[in-house]
């Protein structure tokens, strides 16, 4: 259980931590040869004016609106026309050869998602032609493969691939066309539960994207629910273990386009937290979810970023999502008002202190109070003493979990 006070510090960390955010990314763009903003891989090291792409671009434009961002800027503004050049083929690096990007269904997700990143549904044609361009995709399965080129290209789909539906599921939530058909929408979903529930060795990463892309549907169905339950219990199960493995422990998926191996980052910890925010605020309340994310918050701020445990680096698609964990942070909602001493009381960063000196008081007063109700024959004094020994066993309970989660980790 949080209360108002806890989560306006909460919200201010996370804030703080968002402009953290912002400010490498507003560092750390370069201009394209079309004389764009544009963003490449990393955010610590400046880059030469040709290291950019697809996933440094969008995932900047998402980030900067995230941290609050005029959309209106030049920024945010150049970015855009940059990723639809980048699409189209009319850039100078897509000039020069044909152009892999548009193939690949990671980084086509990835782009429609940097496009108006503030709207829930895409309004402009030009780009709801984009985002149809991916339904036509989909393969008969239901699914996306990692990739896809036309017949007249020489290459046909990969097999169907879970991370890459979760990613076009994801992408398309904001296409009307996809979300009012029933027969794609439900093949797409049906995959996705197949893959999950035949492959139970995949990555604790592919279980959170493809959690945060059911999320992402409204109405769903009884098929959809089901499957986002059963995905919640089994990232609730995860989280401990991939907090021990470390912050910012990233999961790096390789897959092969004709012949090259290309690759893909997800900070782990950042997009199982998220995915489980997105799924139900309830999460927020839950003690490990929570001191999850205050540790990521405290390390971005104090650290100023979130580096890749595998490279050291900060990278722009880990900060991407970690602007969208943070955003979601800032707009919990409490379930109930409290004083400033119960909001003290039950906040799980103070556990061990908290526990101690309550623990004293409640079987202090509890004692005393049983010991004049039955002594001294003042039932008025047995009541509270007996709802005072209550309390003070519940949190003996729980100091006890703290204390075998303290050994665990």
């Amino acid at each position: 259980m949080s209360t108002p006070n806890a989560h306006a510090a909460d919200g201010q960390r996370a804030e703080q931590a968002l402009g953290v955010v912002r400010d490498l990314f507003l560092n750390a763009k370069v201009q394209s040869t079309e004389g764009r903003f544009a963003w490449g891989q990393f955010l610590d090291t400046p880059m030469s004016s040709t290291h950019y792409g697809i996933y440094g671009t969008s995932a900047a434009i998402r980030a900067l609106v995230l941290a609050g961002h005029p959309v209106a800027s030049s920024d945010v503004q150049s970015a855009t026309e940059q990723l639809t050049l980048e699409w189209k083929g009319q850039s100078e690096k897509s000039k020069k050869k044909i152009n892999p990007d548009v193939g690949i269904t990671y980084k086509v997700a990835w782009l429609l998602e940097g496009l108006d990143p503030q709207e829930a549904q895409i309004s402009n044609t030009e780009y709801a032609e984009l985002f149809t361009a991916l339904l036509e995709r989909q393969l008969p399965d239901g699914g996306w493969g990692d990739y896809w080129y036309s017949e007249e290209e020489g290459q046909h789909s990969s097999a169907s691939s879970p991370l890459a539906t979760a990613f076009a599921i994801a992408a398309l939530s904001r296409l009307p066309e996809f979300l009012g058909d029933a027969t794609k929408r439900e093949s797409a979903v049906r995959r996705l539960a197949y893959e999950i529930h035949n492959h139970p060795e995949l990555d604790p990463a592919v279980l959170s994207v493809s959690l945060w892309a059911l999320s992402r549907l409204w109405a769903p169905s009884a098929e959809e629910q089901k499957l986002k339950g059963h995905l919640q219990a089994k990232l609730l199960r995860c989280l401990r273990e991939i907090r021990r493995r470390g912050l910012a422990t990233t999961y790096v998926f390789f897959y092969d386009v004709r012949g090259h191996y290309h690759y893909l980052h997800l900070p782990v910890l950042v997009v199982v937290l998220l995915s489980l925010l997105e799924a139900s605020a309830e999460f927020a309340h839950r003690k490990g979810v929570r001191l999850a994310a205050d540790e990521l918050i405290g390390t971005t701020v104090e650290r100023e970023g979130l580096p890749c445990e595998n490279t050291g680096r900060l990278s722009t698609v880990d900060h991407c999502w970690l602007a969208l964990l943070l955003r979601r942070v800032v707009n919990i909602q409490p379930r109930w008002r409290g004083a400033p001493f119960v909001d003290w009381l039950l906040d799980p960063r103070l556990c061990w202190w908290k526990g101690v000196l309550a623990w004293t008081a409640l079987a202090g007063m509890g004692t005393v109070g049983i010991w004049v109700g039955v002594t001294q024959s003042q039932p008025v004094y047995l009541l509270p003493g007996v709802l005072a020994e209550f309390l003070f066993l519940g949190l003996l309970v729980n100091l006890f979990t703290d204390f075998l989660h303290l050994i665990r980790k």
